[in-house]
């Protein structure tokens, strides 16, 4: 992973991840 390449794309798949992470979290 190299985190300085295309940082708008990757924050992007982050933001995403962590959305899907929270609502994983409020299905529990």
């Amino acid at each position: 992973l190299s985190f300085g390449s295309e940082p708008g794309m990757l924050d992007k798949r982050w933001i995403r991840y962590n959305l899907g992470e929270l609502q994983k979290q409020k299905k529990q």
